[in-house]
């Protein structure tokens, strides 16, 4: 059965893993926000992050830091102090769980009150709003998002986000607003703490009022601190949030006393281990653990991973370059932990090439399309601008396409790495495109697509008429065993003199061309290597721009982690193996849409 362990005690410390180990869940809780005095906002959560499985080696410890719960300071009159981060460090990946933010009173800084979950706000203008929370953003894919805002406090006080619901919106004066819920977590890791693994509520505010008494909002389940009630004539502490859960504490009660508010939980670290079974179980102890979900499931883990999407076509009427397809992988990348995934049946879907502009070419091309593996989206490639008008615009995507020769300056180019795709994940996907620097209609040359390595080439500024920019270069990999160079960026094209178009850029971005100089169609993005097309000319207009080259997607499993059910369909993606004794690999290539067997 897996073994759950939790770490509570604040500060450095280490978790040890058992001996077959390979992979992990973990649950990271940061501290809580303290709440804030005089009748202010509650305190805001410890950000979460619940994080599916870190690849991990047996035996092995790993760091972590406990954040502590933030202390209110104290003073009459005063905001709630921020929570301390939580980490755990796996290999190079450190996964930091942001501290709450602090419960608002007067003019509070954001980088006070936002946090994990947001501060609770207080009043009316822009300095007394909630905090944010989830920040900073975190993906789905690395446990996120972390938390939610702290609610609204107009007329009063309102209530810490949770990682479940937001903070409370102030009600009527002069009650206190519940914080938001927090998370129940304990069908994934059981029950931990006197909170039975509910985690992470928002602190709730203070009470206040002219004469009392008024009653402070309830603390969000999971930890959440209450705020503090107002008798007549003083306003009492809030309570603080329970120790390692992350909650926040509760705002004091308003009064001439001026109590404390109640300070934010500590965080706690909790890891499950997927794949330790060593033993003999009854018949009934493995049915009872499959029925909680502790009973291990047979994973594969070590899955490098290399993603290309499909290339964006060039543009027409002096087009410029289609970008790269987005290019993420985590082979020999520091940053980017390997998969660990069930197994089954897995979808691959390759993302095909963008269509350049059709001849007669009076416009941008189109965006390549994504390839997608298990929680992974590489992002197609960004259209090459073209054409005299509005509709000329050049296309965002893992690389941008190129500005056109009549480019708009309302979007010289388009951009890279779009959506952001971070380290951790395997990127960043790629680069913008090329710019055309003297502006619509000169020098009558477009700009290059932009490449996984680097930015598009910009169309020169002088002399009149300039060459055209080259495609941005691709980026090598090694995945199969030698070095491959994929996501180049389309050429730029040209008009006016007798040179040619920008050449591509190495890594299959396909050539842009001068069709008064040249009958050949510009050059097609490279198959399965994600480039970007060629843009196409002004005069003559029956040349086509050239078209995105298709995806591909690659895996890489030790040997020793492969099972024997390994396999790709349909049959023209394949299993090849790499031999040692650098450590034999299977390979998995995957050149069309289809699926994964493991």
């Amino acid at each position: 059965m897996c073994t759950v362990t939790s770490k509570t005690a604040t500060g450095a410390g280490t978790i040890t893993t058992q001996a077959g180990t390979r992979a992990i869940d973990a649950l990271v809780i940061a501290g809580g926000g303290a709440g804030g005095n005089d009748a202010g906002g509650g305190g805001g959560a410890g950000g979460v992050r619940d994080i599916p499985s870190i690849s991990v080696c047996g035996s092995t410890p790993y760091s972590l830091v406990i954040g502590a719960g933030a202390a209110n300071p104290g003073s009459p009159q005063s905001y709630g102090a921020k929570g301390t981060d939580t980490t755990l460090t796996i290999g190079c990946t450190t996964y930091t769980s942001t501290g709450g933010g602090g419960g608002v009173f007067g003019n509070t800084p954001c980088g006070v009150k936002d946090g994990g979950s947001g501060g609770g706000g207080k009043g009316t203008g822009t300095g007394n709003c909630g905090g944010s929370g989830d920040t900073p953003a975190i993906p789905v894919a690395l446990g996120g998002p972390q938390g939610n805002a702290g609610g609204t406090g107009i007329p009063g006080s309102a209530g810490g986000g949770g990682h479940t619901a937001a903070g409370g919106t102030a009600g009527p004066w002069p009650g206190g607003s519940v914080g938001g819920a927090g998370t129940d977590f304990s069908p994934s890791y059981g029950d931990i703490g006197p909170t039975c693994s509910v985690f992470a509520g928002g602190g709730g505010s203070g009470a206040d009022g002219p004469s009392g008494p008024a009653v402070g909002g309830a603390g969000g389940t999971g930890g959440g601190g209450a705020g503090g009630p107002r008798t007549p004539g003083t306003g009492q502490a809030g309570t603080a949030g329970t120790a390692n859960t992350g909650g926040g504490g509760g705002g004091a009660g308003g009064g001439p006393a001026n109590a404390a508010a109640g300070s934010g939980g500590s965080g706690i670290v909790v890891v499950k281990e997927l794949d330790k079974a060593s033993g003999v179980w009854s018949l009934q102890s493995q049915y009872s653990a499959k029925r909680a979900g502790t009973w291990p499931q047979f994973k594969v883990s070590g899955i490098d991973y290399l993603l290309i999407a499909g290339g964006g076509g060039g543009g027409g009427y002096v087009g410029a370059g289609g970008g790269a397809g987005g290019m993420i992988s985590s082979y020999c990348n520091a940053c980017a932990a390997s998969l660990t995934l069930l197994g089954g049946c897995h979808a691959v879907v390759i993302g095909g090439g963008g269509a350049g502009i059709p001849a007669p070419g009076a416009g941008p091309g189109s965006n390549g399309v994504n390839s997608t593996f298990s929680t992974l989206t590489a992002t197609g490639g960004g259209k090459g601008g073209g054409g005299p008008t509005g509709c000329a615009y050049s296309g965002d995507g893992g690389s941008g396409g190129g500005q056109p020769g009549y480019g708009p300056s309302a979007k010289p180019r388009g951009a890279g790495n779009t959506p952001a795709v971070p380290a951790a994940l395997g990127g960043p996907q790629g680069n913008p495109g090329g710019l055309q620097p003297s502006g619509p209609g000169a020098p009558y040359a477009g700009a290059g697509g932009g490449g996984a390595g680097g930015a598009g080439g910009d169309a020169a500024p002088s002399p009149y008429p300039g060459p055209a920019g080259v495609g941005g270069i691709g980026r090598a990999n090694s995945i199969t065993g030698s070095p491959v160079t994929y996501a180049g960026g389309g050429g730029g094209s040209q008009y006016g003199v007798t040179t040619g178009g920008g050449a591509g850029g190495p890594g299959g971005g396909g050539d842009g061309i001068n069709p008064g100089t040249s009958p050949a169609a510009p050059g097609n993005g490279t198959a399965n290597l994600g480039g970007g097309g060629g843009g196409t000319g002004e005069s003559p207009k029956t040349i086509a721009g050239g078209s995105g080259g298709s995806g591909v997607i690659i895996l890489r499993i030790p040997a020793a982690n492969a099972p024997a059910s390994l396999a790709a369909a349909p049959g023209s993606n394949t299993i090849t193996t790499l031999p040692g004794p650098a450590g034999a690999c299977k390979v998995a290539t995957f050149t069309v849409t289809g699926t994964l067997t493991l």
